[in-house]
């Protein structure tokens, strides 16, 4: 009995201690956003937006990198292409319908069974501490 005391404060001051560090992630996190943006505005105002540069502050060397991503809104290219007649550059997915799946399910025109090696579960342990 007394060894489970002895784990369970050592897993309370875990609990606590990960509650704290948690906290401080959250502050610090929210002021690396704020510091973040004030340094893109001031390079955007030194250098100009979207420009890859290097700037000396103070004893600290600020290097910008730009990220350039680029991507089809696929609706709009879709009718796009075929205005243009271009259908052969449109792909055709074959993909399951999960809303009808479900619902097949659930009226028994299939059976659980039927689909059990086309289903695979992911678990991803998400832990949430509140103080009381």
């Amino acid at each position: 009995m007394s060894e489970n005391k002895v784990e369970t404060s050592s897993m309370e001051e875990s609990v606590a201690r990960f509650y704290s560090l948690k906290q401080e992630k959250k502050a610090i996190d929210e002021q690396l956003k704020e510091l973040r943006k004030e340094i893109v505005a001031f390079l955007d105002d030194q250098k100009g937006e979207n420009t890859e540069c290097r700037q000396q502050i103070g004893e600290y060397q600020v290097r910008r990198q730009i990220r350039k991503q680029e991507k089809f809104d696929d609706e709009a290219t879709v009718e796009r292409l075929k205005d243009l007649g271009l259908e052969e550059f449109i792909e055709v997915v074959e993909a399951p319908d999960i809303d009808k799946i479900k619902s097949a399910l659930e009226l028994s025109f299939i059976k659980s069974e039927d689909l059990d090696q086309c289903l695979f579960t992911k678990f991803t342990p998400i832990i949430s501490v509140d103080k009381k």
